[in-house]
């Protein structure tokens, strides 16, 4: 998912980084929760190398993205395999280490002729101010939290600390085949595993969701609080 109104300034480092790991094909969701999306950016979506499709209104707690993502993978032929990532979210191999290091990536041909589901942790990435995205993103927001725990009660940026989210949120599926039944809400979990499928882990999503556009992603999701709210605008 591609929301204009909040990622135009990681798109570019975001494309690069996908579009090096020579898919099949690419697909957008361009998203907009007011007014229409511009010619410019569907030009720039396809210069680049991506199909798109438009949606507007509410994205409802991923209530929009599950339709999205479940309609289109309900096309494609149940043995392929779909890579979701959204436009703040990178994924990387496990053996990537904490701190400014630009990350290997997932060798997904390799992968998925071994195994059905790719998961991982995500992992949240940030700086000392809530910033646009202007150079590379691994080395601008060059803190990070990493969530190994049974409860996460510490979310990621000091200023969210409230916010207690379990262990299951923290997981990601990165690729699955298109039959399988993901929870395409957020991707966090599949409804329901087959008995035969063989499943990796360990694998990262490096999330860059703190950017300058924070407190306007969490004013539109209702399970941040008015005093979440508060505590990104005190950070910027």
């Amino acid at each position: 998912m591609f929301g204009v109104e909040y990622d135009l300034d990681i798109f570019p480092f975001w494309a690069r980084y996908y579009l090096d790991m020579n898919f099949d094909s690419y697909h957008l969701f361009l998203h907009r929760e007011n007014g229409s999306i511009g010619r410019d950016i569907k030009k720039e979506v396809l210069d680049r190398g991506f199909t798109y499709d438009c949606a507007d209104g509410p994205q409802a707690n991923g209530m929009l993205r599950r339709l999205l993502l479940g309609n289109y993978a309900s096309q494609l032929p149940a043995n392929d395999f779909l890579v979701v990532a959204d436009l703040d979210e990178f994924h990387s191999n496990p053996e990537t280490s904490a701190g400014c290091t630009i990350p290997k990536l997932p060798e997904y041909r390799t992968l998925l002729s071994k195994y059905d589901i790719v998961s991982g942790f995500l992992c949240d990435r940030y700086a000392y101010r809530l910033e646009a995205c202007y150079e590379n993103p691994f080395y601008q927001y060059h803190r990070e939290e990493f969530f190994e725990q049974k409860i996460f009660n510490n979310f990621t940026p000091d200023f969210l600390r409230s916010t207690v989210w379990p262990d299951t949120r923290r997981t990601k599926i990165l690729a699955a085949r298109a039959g399988y039944d993901v929870a395409y809400a957020g991707s966090h979990c599949l409804t329901t595993i087959p008995s035969n499928a063989k499943v990796i882990d360990g694998y990262h999503v490096h999330h860059f969701a703190w950017r300058e556009s924070a407190k306007r992603k969490t004013a539109v999701k209702t399970y941040y609080t008015s005093e979440n709210l508060r505590e990104v605008e005190c950070s910027s």
